[in-house]
């Protein structure tokens, strides 16, 4: 990112001035210019870039597409991760990088033929920038407010109106800093400053009554913070859903950071100031003081059901760690045993973490370590050599065999679960169908398995090239015999000039490039087997020749065999 990017304001102010056009954007989509245009001020996007993480990305691609062409998608967010290009609807638990805010105008879908600018709002936003206008706020504004010589000639009505509107921007921008940060920060007004003083209660209360204005206010209070810790406590109770693939990073994180926030509240509804409120709420004899009570004991069981489940995980943290250093796929499987002991361990004893709809997606989450780490030391696009195949088929027997142990791992523990259980327990066990822990398995499985057959016919067809054919049709058949090889080299060539992971399901140009492959390698085979049938011809025994197609294709499907 160069420097000019850098040095913007995290609010951009002159995202208006942005030229859409741009002959170097192959987009045929304006729309999508338009989004491109201004990623590339931020972050420096290039039309490649953006067409490999945008275009070219089925999730990414249809997000941006709902909010052109749905009406109930209103804001998309772009940001820059690793590298790459990441789009969410609503803003991510952790932000660390600048975010590109995309906000319809109305509530209408995005026309072609209407100025884009006219129906998006764009805006740039850094957690850094709440916390600028948060110091402003407290640090120049509100003294200037608490300044009489400075307000000495405003109107009561002007100076109520600023107190009260920076008051509730105050209190915004607290709770927005706080979701930034990942916390749940309560809200606290300046109109209940009064609570700081010695002489709070007398304050509220005038001749044995209590200031009703006063009381509502702390009412109301209690009720937004009720909104906030409910907000922070149905967090994310089902699956996370912030990836497409999700790592088993993401469901650790979640039970650690869900500890510390619900932590964090707890603390806040024991501060003095807080606790003075409530006392107030219960001398007064306010209905609030029994909500205040109920939010509370909810926050303690949350958070005892988080620190229990976030206890458990945390033996895991090691083991996933090992797995994503591991440098040579063989060694993968050296760690499925621990794995799914340590699994089974926090299965049988966390009294909180048996929602099995819960668990089933954590085990997808191993799943989709190891498939990706599979693929990232195989990097099956790059398999596709002309001479020595026997190294990637050897790698890709390998990852197979990987897939296989690791299955095989689960499967064990499965029927060892009961020992996990002490006597005096009913054994939980794990009924869950196959199909929702492997199907991205056998889906990975089966282009592993096209991969290897594909490498396995390159290096069978590769010995045609040293064939001389020689006898009076010689000429003839070794024509035959070389277009045979360029066909062949023809398909085989497909799978080089292919760029997305031909190992992800979503990715259709790998399987239908297989099928053109299959069927060329069937027509050749055919060529083949014509071949062998005239230049055997000559032989003694008609039996022999007469069958010679089958005799070939029947070598090439079972090969072993014969």
């Amino acid at each position: 990112m160069n420097e000019s990017v850098n040095e913007r304001s995290s609010i951009s102010s002159d995202i208006g001035e942005v030229e859409i056009a741009n002959d170097d954007m192959e987009l045929e989509d304006q729309r999508f210019r338009f989004i491109l245009s201004y990623l590339n001020i931020v972050y420096g996007t290039t039309p490649v870039a953006f067409k490999k993480a945008i275009i070219n990305n089925d999730i990414n691609r249809k997000l941006i597409e709902s909010f052109f062409d749905k009406t109930n998608r209103n804001i998309i967010l772009i940001f820059e991760n690793s590298d790459s290009l990441n789009v969410l609807t609503e803003f991510p638990i952790h932000f660390k990088s600048k975010i590109v805010c995309f906000v319809k105008r109305n509530e209408n879908i995005i026309e072609k033929d209407i100025p884009l600018k006219k129906q998006i709002a764009i805006a740039e936003f850094t957690s850094s920038s709440i916390t600028q206008l948060s110091l402003f706020i407290s640090e120049i504004l509100w003294p200037i407010l608490q300044e009489k010589k400075s307000i000495s000639d405003w109107p009561d009505i002007v100076l109520r109106n600023c107190q009260e509107n920076i008051s509730e921007l105050t209190n915004l921008l607290t709770v927005i800093n706080g979701i930034l940060r990942n916390q749940t920060i309560l809200s606290i007004p300046h109109d209940i400053d009064f609570l700081t003083r010695s002489d709070y209660l007398r304050v509220l209360s005038h001749n044995k009554t209590f200031d009703n204005r006063k009381i509502r206010l702390l009412e109301n209070l209690i009720m937004t913070w009720r909104n906030q810790i409910q907000t922070a406590i149905n967090y994310d109770r089902n699956l996370p859903k912030t990836k497409h693939h999700p790592l088993p990073n993401i469901e650790i994180e979640f039970w650690t950071t869900r500890a510390e926030n619900l932590q964090g509240i707890k603390t806040q509804m024991h501060s003095p100031l807080i606790r003075r409120l409530v006392e107030v709420l219960e001398i007064s004899n306010s209905n609030y003081f029994s909500r205040f009570r109920t939010i509370f004991r909810d926050v303690i069981q949350a958070l005892a059901e988080a620190q229990n489940i976030a206890l458990y995980l945390k033996p895991l943290v090691p083991i996933l760690e090992i797995i994503e250093k591991v440098q040579d796929i063989q060694l993968i499987s050296f760690h499925f045993n621990r794995l799914f002991h340590t699994l089974a361990l926090a299965w049988a004893n966390s009294v909180y973490y048996t929602n099995i709809d819960r668990f089933i997606g954590f085990l997808q989450q191993w799943t989709n370590l190891v498939i990706t780490k599979i693929r990232d030391l195989l990097q099956p696009n790059d398999l596709f050599v002309d001479t020595d195949f026997d190294e990637p088929i050897q790698s890709i027997n390998l990852a197979l065999e990987t897939c296989m142990l690791y299955r095989k791992s689960y499967q064990h523990r499965k029927e060892l679960l009961p020992t996990y259980f002490s006597n005096d327990r009913q054994t939980l066990y794990w009924e869950i169908p196959e199909s929702k822990i492997f199907d991205g398995f056998e889906h990975f499985i089966d282009r592993l398995k096209m991969l290897k057959d594909i490498l396995s016919t390159a290096q069978e067809c590769s010995i045609y090239e040293s064939i001389e054919l020689g006898g009076i049709d010689a000429v003839e058949l070794q024509n035959i015999l070389q277009k045979v090889i360029r066909d062949f080299k023809s398909a085989y060539a497909l799978f080089r000039g292919l760029t997305d992971d031909i190992t992800n399901e979503y990715n259709a140009e790998f399987p239908n490039a297989y099928k053109t492959f299959r069927k060329i390698v069937f027509t050749g085979d055919e060529r083949v087997a014509t071949i062998l049938r005239r230049f055997l011809q000559p032989c003694y025994s008609h039996a022999k020749t007469a069958n010679i197609d089958n005799i070939y294709r029947a070598s090439r499907i079972i090969p072993n065999c014969i």
